[in-house]
């Protein structure tokens, strides 16, 4: 964080301690780190019945040292009326202090629900709801129970970040109701252990028959089962020992219970420990932790991720724990503990095997101080809070059916950024049975699903629609996105798509404030036709848009170097800052590569003229010569599909050839292509070929699957495919490919190993980081006015 930062954290305390639990060590982390910090703490209601201080207080420390503490009157009153008195204190003392906060955490819905006006008012610049347990029935009485859950909702979707200990209370707000889409984006801050100040002591130090609890001490721990268990323990094991640290409504039945089996020399009740080093101390010279958590419904441990089993394990003990939370079969996975169903025999078996078995407590010791490595305090609140500052990156990605996933580009925006718009449009009638739709992703996990009404025309004029169509196609962009914003409140900070017609619908949003930057990639040239006054006008038409919104995005991004000389020759020019070439990404299949079927060749495109299937029909009868086993594989569909399958039909080889169709599964297309022993891409040479101006998706397809090209030196991507000996280039020539077909096939194994070279080099994530954190270091966050 930044060391001028001021930082505010709401908390409410079971027990006022100065170091006890998560506000605490949130607490101890950033005073060394930040200018100020503020820390204001309520009572619960029912600490009255434990004869605890029911002062709210804030703390204000500045550099680390404490200058002075407020304190709020006490309250004594209805329980409602006590939390109400929490919203009251926060607002005076707030007030009192007058300070603009760079961060607030606030611990529970109450807490963030009373400074939601002061991050409104911009007196907070992020406001973080801390969750650390979550329990659909928080109070019998319904009403209360609909209010408080009502308030955990309003706090979800006007929060800037939610930090949860466990992703179970992400589902548990789910089923009651909470939109993902419109809450803030959530942060796994789970439990720690303090594994730099705890001091585990040697095996041969420490009390081996020494059984230890650490909590609140209420029914639903289940600390009455150890008791029980330990009656007939200790006729066993004379000198076990439970301890027991932490205070609660249930102690004297505990104690009660102790005294009515006659454990009071086996079970030493400590009470509760202010200085959570002493509490540390004790563990380390126990053997044992337990977590008996009894199985109610009700209970908060389901939905959290319990602290204790954590602390044990730090501090070097195994557990012993019901499978009830989470972490119960994480531990007994790993060997760091035995995990119980909830039973007085179950828990004494497990006990028992602790206590007197040393080779396999020596292995449970051992496995539960490396399990607890990867639960560093300090570890896990740097990541959460650099998380936190992180300026939230969200994407509104806008493309054409079936080409949104084109070089791995959906894929890689789904995990990379916080937040993904996808809009789907139909417009080739490739995908035959697709929609247009929107999607909203969330850290790659689909949230939002809205299909839109597509227009299909039919495939021989559906060129000479095109700005019908797109006219159509921006309509609904414009209105998804104001729905998407009204309903959702969702602005996306950078806009991107391939085409000119959705370009211009971005800059739109950019002047309305819907979004900040707009990147054109740009994927293709067309010149314009030389005959035909309709084509004439329309080719004119979108050229003068193209430049205008090459002029106007942000960024304009090229697939390649060829691409740009002639958009430049064709008078479309652009910032030299603003724009940047960069080929599509490849996703290597490296390893996972199927094995390859004898004498297989295939074809992955829209079929159409232009795409060099000719070539590849009319060499049917030499390649069979060549290969009397060799066949043919076709995915995908388009305008010319009934040409090319006529063509086969006539053809006297034409068995040989499989028309699979459009295969929509990304899993299912490259595992086809894995299969070939090759792959064709055999562009027919010509004036208006526009593949010689773009970088072919299915090319990078072909190389990410291990599968050796052959094709013409038509797109520049060629001149790569030869120097890397990834395949072979030809000409549009019958013999040249014919021959090529049969250097591949002989050669397989070199040119597949060659491939995934490529592969590895052209890796999409590295190429698409470099161009995203480009565009994303464009924002220059406005400094704060700090007062």
């Amino acid at each position: 964080m930044d060391p001028d930062s001021r930082v505010l954290i709401l908390s409410h305390f079971y027990a006022r301690a100065e170091s006890s639990g998560p506000p605490q060590d949130l607490r101890d982390f950033l005073l060394p780190k930040v200018k100020e910090l503020v820390y204001i703490e309520h009572p619960f209601p029912f600490n009255a019945r434990l004869g605890e201080d029911l002062r709210s207080t804030a703390k204000v420390y500045k550099d680390g040292v404490l200058e002075k503490e407020l304190r709020f009157p006490v309250f004594n009153g209805p329980e409602v009326l006590f939390y109400i008195k929490d919203i009251l204190a926060t607002q005076w003392f707030l007030l009192k202090l007058g300070t603009r906060f760079d961060l607030c955490v606030a611990l529970d819905n109450l807490n963030t629900f009373s400074v939601m006006m002061w991050r409104k008012m911009r007196r907070i610049r992020k406001l973080v709801f801390y969750t650390i347990d979550y329990n659909p029935n928080r109070f019998k009485n319904r009403i209360l129970n609909w209010v408080y859950h009502r308030i955990d909702k309003t706090c979800c979707y006007n929060a800037d970040f939610i930090w949860n200990l466990d992703p179970r209370i992400d589902e548990g707000r789910a089923a009651a109701g909470v939109d993902a889409i419109r809450s803030a984006p959530s942060i796994i801050l789970p439990m720690g252990a303090h594994l730099s100040r705890i001091k585990r002591r040697p095996i041969d130090e420490i009390d081996r028959h020494a059984i230890a609890f650490v909590g609140y001490l209420i029914d639903r721990q289940g600390i009455q089962l150890v008791i029980k268990a330990l009656k007939d323990i200790s006729e066993i094991v004379k000198d076990v020992k439970f301890i027991i640290i932490g205070k609660g409504e249930y102690e004297q039945e505990l104690k009660d219970l102790t005294k009515e089996l006659g454990l009071e020399d086996h079970v030493d009740f400590k009470g509760f420990v202010t200085d959570h080093l002493e509490v540390e101390n004790i563990l380390t010279g126990c053997a044992i932790g337990v977590a008996p958590y009894m199985p109610k419904e009700d209970s908060h441990t389901f939905y959290t991720d319990p602290g204790k089993p954590k602390l044990y394990m730090g501090c070097g003990l195994p557990v012993v724990i019901t499978r009830f939370p989470r972490i119960a079969h994480d531990i007994e996975a790993s060997g760091a503990g035995i995990a119980i169903d909830y039973s007085e025999p179950d828990l004494k078996e497990a006990l028992m095997k602790l206590l007197t078995n040393d080779a396999f407590y020596n292995t449970c010791r051992e496995r539960a101080i490396e399990f607890s490595l990867g639960f560093d305090t300090e570890a896990i609140l740097t990541r959460v809070l650099d998380e936190t500052g992180a300026e939230k990156r969200s994407i509104m990605y806008v493309n054409y059916a079936p080409y949104g996933n084109a070089g791995q580009m959906l894929d890689y925006l789904k995990v990379s950024y916080n937040e993904l718009i996808y809009a789907s449009f139909v417009f080739h009638p490739v995908d035959k049975a697709g929609r247009n739709t929107i999607e909203v992703y969330k850290k790659g996990e689909r949230k939002k699903r809205v299909t839109m009404p597509t227009l299909r025309a039919p495939k021989t004029i559906v060129h000479q629609l095109a700005f019908l169509l797109n006219a159509i196609v921006a309509c609904e962009l414009i209105d998804a996105v104001i729905w998407l914003r009204v309903r959702y409140k969702i602005k996306p900070r950078v806009f991107i798509a391939p085409n000119a017609f959705l370009v211009f619908v971005g800059i739109l949003f950019r002047s309305l404030r819907l979004t900040e930057r707009v990147v054109f990639w740009v994927w293709d040239y067309y010149p314009t036709p030389s005959k035909g006054l309709y084509k004439k006008l329309l080719f004119r038409t979108y050229w003068w848009l193209d430049r205008w919104c090459t002029r106007k995005a942000d960024y304009v991004w090229y697939l390649n170097q060829r691409l740009l000389d002639a958009r430049i020759d064709h008078g479309v020019r652009s910032d030299a800052a603003k724009q940047y070439v960069a080929p599509l990404g490849i996703k290597p299949l490296g390893a996972q590569a199927l094995p390859t079927a004898s004498g297989a060749i295939g074809f992955l495109g829209v079929l159409k003229k232009g795409q060099g299937l000719d070539l590849l029909f009319d060499s049917l009868e030499d390649l069979a010569a060549a290969d009397p086993d060799i066949r043919v594989e076709i995915l995908g569909s388009g305008p010319d599909e009934s040409y090319f399958k006529q063509k086969v039909e006539e053809n006297p080889e034409g068995r040989r050839v499989k028309f699979l169709g459009f295969v929509e599964r990304d899993e299912d297309m490259r595992k086809a292509i894995a299969s070939w022993r090759a792959a064709v891409a055999l562009y027919v040479p010509s004036d208006d070929n526009v593949a010689a101006f773009t970088d072919p998706s299915k090319v990078h397809l072909y190389i990410g699957c291990g599968t050796p090209v052959i094709m013409t030196g038509v797109p520049e991507i060629s001149e790569e495919i030869s120097r890397n000996g990834a395949g072979i280039v030809v000409d549009y020539d019958r013999e040249q490919f014919v021959q090529a077909v049969r250097r591949v096939m002989a050669d397989n194994a070199a040119f597949k190993e060659n491939c995934l070279k490529m592969a590895r080099e052209y890796e999409y994530k590295h190429l698409y980081d470099q161009v995203f954190d480009r565009i994303f270091d464009s924002f220059k966050p406005a400094p704060e006015n700090r007062s």
